[in-house]
Formats: structure tokens, sequence, C-alpha cells
């Protein structure tokens, strides 16, 4: 059920679902206030306002998409359910750089001296040397 009176629209999220380390199905059941913005170009656009409570704070963030990961028992915005994107966790410029210069790669893996402050880069040559073999290719050095 949905409401959209302009002094208080919010939708309303009503849902079973077996939690988790629980053998029975649970309920939710509460509202997601919503609000509106005013594009430059005209029109209304629409928003969700995050329900969560974080350290006894409301969220109060407004966001265009609501997620509930596993195991959390109600929709939130990203930042309260710690939510990053796959690629942001993975990229790594001097992965990247290394996949693109064999040479390199290989120096580093010939020298470890950690002394040198090549630690950091050999761990970045290991991430290369994996990348490649999930690519199946192999790296002959």
């Amino acid at each position: 059920m949905n409401t959209l009176d302009p002094a208080a629209p919010f939708v309303r999220l009503s849902y079973w679902c077996v939690w988790p380390g629980s053998r029975e199905r649970e309920s939710a059941d509460y509202t997601v206030q919503l609000t509106t913005t005013r594009p430059r170009f005209g029109g209304l656009r629409w928003w969700f306002v995050c329900p969560l409570v974080v350290n006894g704070r409301p969220c109060d963030r407004r966001i265009g998409k609501l997620y509930l990961p596993p195991p959390a028992r109600y929709f939130g915005c990203r930042r309260c359910h710690d939510l990053t994107y796959t690629s942001s966790q993975e990229h790594d410029k001097r992965v990247d750089f290394l996949s693109k210069n064999p040479a390199a790669l290989e120096a580093l893996l010939s020298d470890r001296d950690p002394a040198r402050g090549l630690l950091l880069a050999c761990k970045a040559a290991r991430k290369v040397l994996r990348r490649l073999e999930k690519l199946g290719r192999r790296y002959e050095g």
C-alpha cells in the first residue's frame, strides 16, 4: 500500500522472510517516507528517505534505491548497510600497470627486498599473477 498525499507521502513495506539463524518465518511491516525534488528542466523526482537508525541516529538520507543484503532484516541505503561496489573492492592501479608491463612484473618478483619498499608492490604482483591465472593465461618468467 502506498500513498501520494503531498503532506506525508510514504511506501509501506510488508514481507515475510526466514532470517539467517532462524527456522521460522518472521514478518516485517514498516513505512518508508518519500520526498521529492524538482529537476532543473521541470517535473518531479521521487526519492526514498532511508528508514534505518545507525548508532542511535536516524539516517534520513535521500536515496534512489533501497537495499536488503542477506543478513539484514530491513531495507536501507548503501551506507547504512556498509555496501560497496565490487569494482571498487577489486581495482588496484598497480595491478593494471603490472598487467601491462611484464618486465616490471618480473623485476618485482625477482627482487623482494622490503627495505626498498617493494613489499606492497610484490602484493600487487601476486594479484596480477592470480588475475592472469583466472583468465587462463600463464606467466612464464
